[in-house]
């Protein structure tokens, strides 16, 4: 079938319309031979676990801060794409019974989290050569780098906003986003048995290995999830 893989994660806005998914994207590759069905479900276990189950020593799971602008049912979609290839999924998954459990009013919907994440770095620096086809330099270090952006959020995400500080994520937050991504890389539960969490480099063309990564104290902003507005006020 193939050796590599992207994952990609859609949870579905309340509209239920295309334009209203939030989307994260995953790379893994295959240790030894092919991708085949059952790895496809324990790549999907992996993924309900960084979601939906609280990592050792946190009280909570990523989905008690995301927002109720998701629907609750059906289980949010996972589909396997070839990375060797362009064309339909080869196989599909789900995040199993999930339901955002969330209580808290909603933050705007473009209000995300940044889970940053990157390869080994070594031999590589910041800026290469000018790549003649561009003109431009090349950035061969951010060919390591990957990121997704967690959301939509609730405001249990945030912390700190007064009449004078803005609000930034919740410590507790960013320390279960952290620990959740640290268990998918480490895979200590065995989840995903014989395949690697990886940054793809389309330049590359090139799978590496995750090996660590971060988050910030401050939120992102996605517009592309920003809805559509619903009324217009005028003035002349």
């Amino acid at each position: 079938m193939t050796t590599r893989v992207h994952a990609q994660v859609i949870f579905q806005g309340r509209s239920n319309l295309p334009r209203d998914r939030y989307i994260n994207t995953f790379s893994f590759s295959k240790d030894s031979g092919e991708f085949t069905g059952p790895d496809f479900s324990h790549i999907s276990q992996a993924l309900t676990r960084f979601y939906g189950s609280p990592p050792s020593g946190d009280g909570d799971a990523i989905g008690a801060y995301l927002s109720r602008a998701i629907m609750d049912e059906p289980d949010p979609v996972i589909n396997f794409y070839d990375a060797n290839a362009v064309g339909s999924p080869i196989g599909v998954g789900s995040i199993l019974g999930y339901a955002p459990s969330g209580t808290a009013v909603s933050l705007p919907n473009e209000v995300a989290l940044c889970l940053s994440f990157f390869a080994d770095m070594t031999g590589a620096v910041e800026e290469g050569p000018v790549d003649i086809s561009t003109g431009k330099k090349t950035r061969p270090k951010s060919r390591r780098r990957g990121r997704i952006y967690i959301g939509p959020l609730t405001a249990s995400a945030l912390i700190g906003s007064t009449s004078t500080n803005p609000g930034r994520p919740d410590p507790t937050f960013t320390d279960i986003v952290r620990d959740a991504a640290s268990r998918l890389m480490h895979d200590p539960d065995g989840d995903r048995p014989g395949t690697t969490w990886c940054i793809h480099s389309r330049r590359d063309d090139v799978f590496r290995p995750v090996i660590g990564g971060f988050v910030d104290d401050e939120f992102d902003t996605q517009r592309r999830r920003q809805p559509v507005s619903t009324s217009r006020l005028t003035f002349s």
